[in-house]
């Protein structure tokens, strides 16, 4: 069998589309969240900064966006972003990202609230469960923090890395004397 070539991947399929579709937002903003995805960062400012000319509302770009903003340290501009896009039925990533700026801001209790309505919506996620963690020990409640790595190690889209780094977290700042959560 022969694959057709624009379909090899995501990328190269979102571009083929584009050539039919030159004028979607929606689809230049999922080109750029694909890019992001695979590293292409000034790719994925690119792609957004069109989709944005065409739809200054369009979700995924203003996604993409803030993610940028806030990777790149500009977290009251990626804050004004996030706070336009977000609402209650906003995807359980976009929520994510939205905590992670919030722990990035010093604000582990709003982090928190978001983390756990994302947990609550999609548990299966090692990420959420990883972030939520963090924002526990944070928030000095190694209880709870324990109980999200502990839980995290029976996830069973966890890489090995990410074992091995979770067990090492834990021997390190859980079972040592002189660790952060220690007993």
């Amino acid at each position: 069998m022969q694959r057709i070539p624009q379909w090899k991947n995501e990328i190269t399929l979102l571009e083929s589309a584009l050539d039919n579709a030159p004028g979607s937002a929606r689809m230049f903003g999922n080109l750029a969240a694909r890019y992001l995805e695979n590293d292409q960062q000034e790719k994925a400012m690119e792609t957004l900064t069109h989709a944005l000319q065409i739809d200054s509302d369009q979700p995924t770009a203003l996604e993409i966006k803030g993610i940028i903003l806030m990777d790149a340290g500009q977290l009251t501009d990626a804050e004004r972003i996030f706070k336009r896009i977000v609402n209650a039925d906003s995807p359980s990533v976009l929520l994510n990202h939205q905590a992670e700026l919030y722990f990035k801001l010093g604000n582990y209790g709003t982090a928190l609230t978001l983390f756990k309505q994302v947990i609550e919506r999609t548990p299966w996620i090692p990420a959420y469960h990883w972030n939520i963690a963090l924002t526990y020990e944070r928030l000095d409640d190694c209880t709870s923090a324990k109980y999200h790595w502990e839980n995290l190690l029976t996830l069973t889209d966890i890489s090995s890395q990410n074992k091995t780094d979770i067990i090492e977290h834990l021997a390190e700042n859980y079972k040592s004397k002189d660790g952060l959560c220690s007993e």
